[in-house]
C-alpha cells in the first residue's frame, strides 16, 4: 500500500470503502511503527493523520504514499 501514489489515495477515499481503509491502515501502521521504535507518543488521531496526507496528497500527487507518510511523522517530530 505504501507504493501506491498520492493519487491513488485521492482516488480511493473519494470513493470510499475497502481500498482506501487499507491505505489508511497503513499510514497509521507506519507511524504507529515510527513512534515505537522511536519511543514517542505522536499527538493526533485516525482522522487528523487522514487529514494531513489528503492535503500532502493533493499537492503531491505523483508521490507514493510512503512519502506522505514519512512527511507526516516528520511533521509530528516538530
Amino acid at each position: 500500500a505504501g507504493a501506491a501514489s498520492c493519487g491513488v489515495w485521492i482516488s480511493k477515499k473519494a470513493k470510499g470503502g475497502a481500498g482506501f481503509v487499507e491505505l489508511h491502515t497503513w499510514v497509521l501502521g507506519f507511524v504507529s511503527a515510527n513512534g515505537w521504535v522511536k519511543d514517542k507518543n505522536y499527538e493526533t488521531d485516525a482522522d487528523g493523520m487522514a487529514d494531513w496526507v489528503d492535503n500532502y496528497c493533493q499537492a503531491n500527487p505523483l508521490k507514493d504514499i510512503s512519502d506522505a507518510a514519512e512527511a507526516l511523522v516528520l511533521e509530528l517530530e516538530k
